[in-house]
């Protein structure tokens, strides 16, 4: 356990990784236009088995010279292979050399999370 800024980050127990995990979050696979829900159901796998916070921030990257470091990098590539094998392969293709499954659901929102506004926005005019 270590504390950074605060906030006790773990990489024991709760954010161990077991065999029996899916290698998919979700099966609600990620195309473009569908974000918004996608991007829910994501979360909520996230958040049920203790890794939102390799997405959000909230367990962030330590130094490579911290003892953690190992740790926190298998947890955060197995964050990003759960990301990559719920979406369409095309967006994998565009994303595939994210640095970090943060920096991944960053670009993501960036690039996809306005795209199922729009029919609302223009309702509202």
């Amino acid at each position: 356990m270590k504390t950074t800024g605060g906030v006790v980050v773990s990489y024991e127990s709760g954010n161990k990784l077991t065999s029996q995990e899916s290698n998919k979050l979700t099966y609600y696979a990620l195309t473009g236009q569908n974000y918004l829900p996608w991007a829910r159901a994501v979360k909520i796998a996230l958040r049920g088995c203790s890794k939102l916070g390799y997405v959000n921030g909230e367990i962030p990257k330590p130094n490579v010279s911290d003892s953690n470091f190992l740790d926190w990098e298998a947890h955060d590539n197995n964050v990003m292979k759960w990301l990559f094998n719920s979406m369409d392969s095309n967006i994998y293709e565009i994303f595939a050399y994210s640095e970090t499954a943060k920096d991944l659901w960053t670009d993501l929102k960036e690039m996809y999370g306005h795209a199922d506004n729009s029919p609302r926005i223009f309702e509202i005019e």
